[in-house]
């Protein structure tokens, strides 16, 4: 009958997909045996936690963990080997774009603790167990990154459309300095001895500039 064709092509179907996934189930086998110990520390992590975000410590051994937990965000950081685990943030407001240092020995956030897009940097000492609030509000705050040497951050600001290309110390007293406008789709980046900013500024025609930046955040006297 044609309902007795159609389930033996059924299980025909069903007979050959399983004959197809078998050397994949195979595969996956061999994927999981190969996967290195920082994989499985962080797997065995997730059947823990369900976290928003993590990121591996430079040198592999923590792992940064944004969790919510009873409608707050808390944001940890736990060794890998030991499994402890210590809570450096716990706020109503997301800690937005985590950021560890080149030493793995601090952790840079930023905070909207109002929702008008003026944020706060803050500054995790893991070694100290503090956290710094730097310089005052900082409106449309994005792109936060460590200079290679930890001794600054650059970050572009948003004021009135413009986009703005700062850099300000990492001490508990934070000197901010303006290093120029940002074209609107504009990057920047470190110089590997952390003494220049190179970046695409927002003139017309637009050009590249190097600028050199002094380790209290000012701008030297030469810019190319």
């Amino acid at each position: 009958s044609p309902l007795n064709t159609r389930f033996k092509s059924l299980q025909s179907i069903v007979l050959l997909t399983a004959l197809l996934l078998i050397p994949r189930v195979h595969l996956l086998a061999e994927e999981t045996r190969s996967l290195s110990d920082l994989e499985r520390k962080i797997s065995a992590i997730y059947q823990q936690h369900f976290p928003v975000m993590l990121e591996t410590s430079p040198d592999g051994a923590k792992l940064l963990l944004k969790d919510v937990r009873l409608e707050k965000f808390e944001l940890s950081v736990m060794d890998l080997d030991s499994k402890q685990q210590v809570v450096i943030d716990l706020a109503n407001d997301s800690q937005i774009g985590p950021r560890w240092s080149h030493d793995g020995t601090r952790v840079a956030f930023y905070v909207d603790e109002r929702g008008d897009q003026r944020f706060r940097i803050k500054c995790a000492n893991l070694r100290q167990r503090t956290v710094n609030v730097l310089g005052p509000e900082i409106q449309g705050l994005t792109k936060l990154s460590w200079s290679p040497d930890d001794k600054l951050f650059a970050y572009v600001s948003q004021v009135n459309g413009n986009r703005e290309l700062m850099v300000t110390t990492t001490g508990p007293e934070a000197e901010t300095r303006r290093i120029g406008a940002l074209a609107r789709e504009g990057e920047y980046a470190w110089s590997p001895d952390s003494q220049t900013i190179a970046y695409v500024d927002g003139s017309d025609p637009l050009s590249l500039r190097l600028v050199e930046v002094r380790q209290n955040g000012a701008k030297a006297d030469k810019s190319i």
